[in-house]
């Protein structure tokens, strides 16, 4: 249990990660945007995929830059994948590696349920939207995730244990826009 417990906890504080962008202030609405036009600019650490193919996987980014260049690199690019009875980890380029032992413990279910919340910012817009305007009012999109956790024990094979925790993403997006 301690090692499920463990390896859960780990993952959690790095999946609140997902998105961190170390220039979020360009993310907020400002009348030069990066490409010129109005508006904020797209946060390039947002994405975010889960699968649950072979072998269920979630992969994700945030920034690592001392100095922020607005480009996804190689180190900056994650994830966690259950293989084999093992949780792996990805990091970057480099090869996958395990996260757990297999020796102690057999890995069964590794699940990743993503949420969104949005909330309307309406109240921030001086002046009132068009009905045709479908990006107005501008949105604010608070995601988390559901992470589980099922593990067996090695040496009692009968032994079952979850760990069910929920991870809060620290970096909220803003979409749309308020009349110019």
């Amino acid at each position: 249990m301690q090692d499920l417990r463990a390896t859960a906890d780990l993952m959690a504080r790095d999946l609140r990660r997902v998105g961190y962008w170390g220039a979020a202030d360009h993310g907020v609405w400002q009348r030069e945007a990066m490409a010129g036009a109005p508006g904020p600019a797209v946060n390039p650490y947002t994405v975010m995929t889960t699968s649950t193919a072979a072998a269920p996987t979630i992969a994700f980014r945030y920034s690592r830059d001392a100095v922020e260049n607005h480009l996804v690199d190689d180190n900056e690019q994650f994830g966690y994948r259950l293989r084999n009875g093992v949780l792996e980890l990805k990091l970057g380029t480099s090869p996958w590696q395990a996260m757990t032992d297999i020796t102690t413990m057999r890995v069964t279910r590794f699940e990743i349920t993503p949420s969104e919340q949005q909330h309307s910012l309406a109240g921030s817009c001086t002046a009132p939207c068009t009905s045709s305007d479908t990006s107005c009012p501008p949105q604010l999109h608070v995601r988390s995730l559901m992470l589980t956790l099922t593990a067996l024990g090695i040496g009692e094979s009968t032994v079952e244990r979850s760990v069910r925790t929920r991870v809060r993403l620290r970096n909220d997006t803003v979409t749309g826009h308020c009349p110019a």
